[in-house]
């Protein structure tokens, strides 16, 4: 089974941040959250044709304050959730081996707050930045159930690219608040949504 894009929305705000050396295919994700409102995700992915594989590369998301750790643990259980939307083509699960997915996350990012919107940004970078948690994902579709059922596993977890960030604390009560007249950006720190990646298996 090749892999079919199932999206590729290049031209929408956000996806400009999918530039090598991220993947090129783009996915600008927007949701609700209760009491939160409204959180955009760019997803920056990769479906392979050689064989059965996607890569998602969380590069943007974007929340309003105080609902940030809720809308990076909301875009990670889209992701696993919806695979098959980036990338048509998952396996049946009598024909292994299964369809490996990769769900890498930026553990340093760059992060920008707006006091005039209310709203934190985070961005991820590459060269010197470029620490992730990624996640290792087997994929494939059981066609003996009726309707079919996706099987998906998490077999490793682990902390990639050789980056590094400070952690330098932000929002209430540090030097850089989420104070409604104020803008500022943190070029290249801990994303404190991600503060740990805890191997797995």
């Amino acid at each position: 089974f090749g892999f079919v894009v199932g999206n590729k929305a290049s031209a929408q705000p956000g996806c400009e941040v999918c530039v090598a050396p991220l993947p090129s295919f783009c996915y600008v994700l927007t949701f609700e959250l209760p009491g939160c409102g409204s959180v955009r995700a760019v997803f920056c992915y990769q479906c392979y044709a050689t064989h059965s594989g996607i890569t998602i590369y969380v590069a943007e998301v974007e929340t309003p304050a105080g609902c940030e750790d809720a809308a990076w643990d909301y875009v990670h259980d889209w992701a696993v959730d919806h695979m098959a939307e980036l990338c048509v083509g998952a396996k049946p699960c009598d024909e292994p081996p299964p369809t490996e997915v990769y769900i890498t996350r930026p553990y340093c990012a760059e992060v920008e707050w707006n006091g005039y919107t209310g709203r934190l940004t985070y961005r991820a970078h590459s060269g010197n930045c470029d620490l992730r948690c990624t996640e290792k994902w087997l994929w494939c579709t059981d066609y003996s159930q009726n309707p079919p059922q996706i099987q998906k596993t998490l077999v490793e977890r682990y902390v990639s690219g050789s980056g590094n960030c400070p952690t330098i604390p932000y929002g209430p009560d540090t030097d850089y608040p989420f104070d409604p007249n104020t803008t500022w950006r943190l070029d290249c720190v801990r994303n404190l949504s991600i503060q740990t990646c805890i191997p797995y298996p």
